[in-house]
């Protein structure tokens, strides 16, 4: 099998916050901001408030901060419990509030639940996951910036494809943002309705990046005619997070794919989405990608960077 992890920061879709305003996104003014993984973090000081995260894959590791304000809380995974802990301690962050591994390769549902009316915070997940036949490991890096490539025999690959590569065909009603925090500093947005932006590839399983805002209208995926629906404008978040997860998706089958992006028709919000990469995973050799070596257990750094220099 082909292993890899992937990394969701706490503003990420893939992570569901209950109840509605329990959870706030960092305040800018927080000392301790940039300490956390993407200078961000959800926090909540009441109890019983969860965070849901409903992955594929066969492992799962939550970080957050310690502070000596802080409460306790509670992680399950698929109904069991797998910690039972305390965040009060001296001001340290990145830390593991834990973990479950060796799971099943499938779908599971793991919850966070704070257990007092004292603060704790999440600062973001990684999972593990595999995908393709017995036989082989690669492990990706946990954020998609740089590549580490080295020689590997099997045919194994991971593949950015950016917003601006012609992959992509965007219909009328597309800009284009250049800004150094986004991804090869570029990212395609529009705010029209009706736009939609389509690709056609061939892998296993994909990752889609982009930006959350509060601003933003939930995103509509279409995979190979399966509609899909991503909170884009999530909730939770008081200001714009750049190069977040969006969406992942597995099992796809090594054959080739399309994936359709537009704007959620029945979303509140104005029209306003984009899209700043798409990771393609395969283990059949037909993608250009590059193959990356397994890596040293998960060491929770300050930043993406950080984390790919330590690898």
């Amino acid at each position: 099998m082909a292993s890899f992890n992937l990394t969701a920061e706490d503003c990420s879709p893939l992570l569901s916050y209950y109840p509605p305003g329990a959870w706030l996104d960092a305040s800018s003014n927080d000392t301790f901001l940039s300490a956390y993984s993407g200078s961000s973090f959800h926090s909540t000081n009441t109890s019983g408030a969860t965070v849901t995260v409903t992955f594929n894959g066969t492992g799962i590791t939550f970080l957050g901060g310690h502070r000596p304000n802080y409460g306790t809380y509670l992680i399950s995974v698929d109904g069991q419990t797998v910690a039972n802990e305390s965040s009060a301690g001296p001001d340290i962050f990145q830390q593991v509030l834990g973990s479950a591994y060796e799971l099943s390769n499938g779908q599971h549902t793991a919850i966070l639940t704070s257990s007092s009316d004292l603060t704790i915070d999440i600062d973001a997940v990684y999972i593990q996951t595999e995908i393709g036949e017995s036989g082989s490991v690669v492990l990706s890096i946990h954020d998609i910036l740089k590549y580490l490539s080295v020689p590997y025999s099997s045919q194994l690959s991971r593949s950015m494809i950016d917003d601006s590569n012609s992959s992509f065909v965007y219909s009328s009603g597309w800009d284009v943002n250049e800004k150094d925090y986004f991804l090869n500093n570029t990212l395609h947005y529009t705010s029209t309705a009706g736009a939609n932006a389509s690709i056609s590839f061939s892998g296993d399983a994909f990752a889609l990046y982009g930006t959350v805002s509060e601003d933003h209208a939930n995103v509509s995926l279409s995979i190979d005619g399966k509609s899909v629906n991503v909170l884009a404008g999530a909730p939770t978040v008081s200001t714009l997070h750049t190069e977040v997860l969006l969406y992942y998706a597995q099992g796809l089958g090594s054959n080739q794919h399309t994936l359709t992006v537009s704007a959620d028709p029945h979303s509140s919000a104005t029209p306003f989405i984009d899209i700043d990469a798409l990771v393609v995973y395969s283990t059949t050799g037909t993608n250009t990608g590059l193959a990356v070596k397994a890596l040293s257990p998960i060491r929770p750094l300050h930043s993406p960077i950080q984390r790919f220099l330590a690898s």
